[in-house]
């Protein structure tokens, strides 16, 4: 059941990567090369931990969709919806707040995204794989 969570990670990972050389080659930032540092240092901490974090949420009720037939809708819907719900709340926070509220709103976001991998890979730990479900 970790399988599906990891891969979400591993490939919001890869993503996150790509997005941050896409960023940088912006031709805003090509030539200056300390306004380029301090966004790719805000981007790694920010952007690649809430790619990864996101897709670890999805993942979860991803691999809960597996398991449980009946509610497999539910699940991925549910997923899809914290995951960019989350998502979107963190970019509209760090565009349009301002003063404290900038720093902390995010924030905020990044311990309920923790919080819920955290609790997501602590479930997924106890349950049987897939193939072994479908043996009995």
């Amino acid at each position: 059941p970790l399988d599906l969570m990891l891969y979400m990670i591993i490939v919001a990972l890869g993503f996150a990567a790509l997005e941050n050389i896409l960023v940088l080659g912006n031709e805003h930032l090509i030539g200056n090369f300390w306004k380029s540092l301090e966004i790719m240092g805000w981007r790694f901490v920010s952007a690649t931990f809430l790619h990864g974090l996101c897709s670890g949420v999805l993942g979860y009720f991803l691999a809960l969709s597996l398991h449980d037939s009946r509610r497999r809708k539910e699940y991925v819907f549910s997923g899809f919806l914290i995951a960019f719900g989350l998502h979107g709340v963190y970019n509209w926070s760090i565009i349009k707040l301002t003063g404290s509220a900038k720093f902390f709103a995010p924030l905020a976001i990044f311990i309920i995204l923790g919080f819920l991998v955290f609790y997501g890979f602590r479930n997924l730990k106890k349950m049987k794989s897939v193939c072994e479900v479908n043996r009995h």
